[in-house]
C-alpha cells in the first residue's frame, strides 16, 4: 500500500472505505479489498472516500453486488464507480465541513451515551424502590383492612393444589401419579427487611409451570407462520421481534 490509497471492501460487507495514512504503511490487503491508487493527483483522498461512503455512491455501490453467503461485487464494478468531482478546493472545504459536522456529532452521541448511562441508572433505582416497598404508599398504610401479601400467597397455593387435583381427576398429563408436591419456599434468611403487609414468595409458588424451549428446531426454521423466540428477541424488560424467525 501507498500512503493516500482509498480502499473499499468488495466482499462480504461491501462498500466500507479507508484511506491509507503514512503511518499506516509499509502494509499489505488481501482479495476483499481493492486499492484505488493515483486519484489523489486529481482527488482529495478524504473527499472521494466520504463521497464513495455517501448514501447515493453506496447505493449504485450495493446495487452491484452478487453472491449468496458472501457478498461482493468485482473490480470492474469498482471501476464503474460514478462519484461526484468538484474543483480541489471546494473538495477541501467539502472536507473541513463534513469533519466538524461529524466532530458535533461525536460529541453529540458521547452526551447521548452519559444521558443513556444515567437512565439505566434511574431505571434500576425505580425498580429497587418499587420492589422495596417505597414506590407507592403500602396497603398497610392505607387501608385498616386488606389482604395481606402472606393471605394472597396462601390462597395462590390453594388454588394450585386444586388445580394439581382437577388435573389428577381427569388424568391429563401424568399427574396422577405421585403426590403433590409442594413448590419450593423462597430462602429469607438473607433478604432485607421487607414493608408491614408484605411477604417474600418463590417464582416456583406463584406459578403454574415452569420449563425452557424444546431443542433442535433449526430443521423447522422459516417453514411456517409460526414465531420461534431466540435469546436475542428476549430484551432489557420487553420482547423485540423485529428480527422474527419464522417455524413451522
Amino acid at each position: 500500500l501507498e500512503a493516500g490509497d482509498v480502499l473499499i471492501s468488495i466482499a462480504g460487507t461491501i462498500g466500507r472505505t479507508a484511506v491509507v495514512r503514512d503511518h499506516d504503511v509499509p502494509a499489505n490487503t488481501n482479495q476483499a479489498v481493492a486499492i484505488i491508487r493515483g486519484a489523489k493527483k486529481r482527488f482529495e483522498p478524504t473527499f472521494l472516500r466520504y463521497a464513495l461512503e455517501s448514501p447515493l455512491v453506496h447505493n449504485e455501490i450495493t446495487g452491484e453486488s452478487r453472491g449468496g453467503a458472501m457478498q461482493n461485487i468485482s473490480l470492474e464494478n469498482v471501476r464503474n464507480i460514478n462519484v461526484p468531482a468538484p474543483a480541489r478546493s471546494e473538495q477541501r472545504r467539502i472536507v473541513a465541513e463534513i469533519e466538524k459536522q461529524f466532530t458535533r456529532l461525536d460529541t453529540a452521541v458521547a452526551a447521548l451515551g452519559r444521558i443513556q448511562a444515567n437512565l439505566k441508572r434511574y431505571r434500576a433505582t425505580v425498580l429497587k424502590a418499587a420492589c422495596e416497598g417505597k414506590l407507592v404508599p403500602t396497603e398497610a398504610r392505607l387501608k385498616s383492612e386488606y389482604e395481606t401479601g402472606e393471605q394472597l400467597l396462601q390462597r395462590i397455593l390453594a388454588e394450585r393444589r386444586k388445580n394439581w387435583l382437577v388435573r389428577c381427576s381427569l388424568g391429563e398429563g401424568g399427574t396422577g401419579r405421585g403426590k403433590y408436591k409442594e413448590p419450593a419456599a423462597p430462602d429469607t434468611t438473607s433478604l432485607p427487611p421487607i414493608p408491614e403487609g408484605w411477604t417474600v414468595a418463590s417464582v416456583d409458588q406463584v406459578s403454574s409451570h415452569i420449563t425452557s424451549g424444546s431443542r433442535d428446531w433449526s430443521q423447522y426454521y422459516g417453514k411456517g407462520t409460526g414465531t420461534f423466540i431466540l435469546a436475542q428477541n428476549v430484551r432489557l424488560m420487553h420482547l423485540d421481534l423485529r428480527e422474527r424467525q419464522s417455524v413451522d
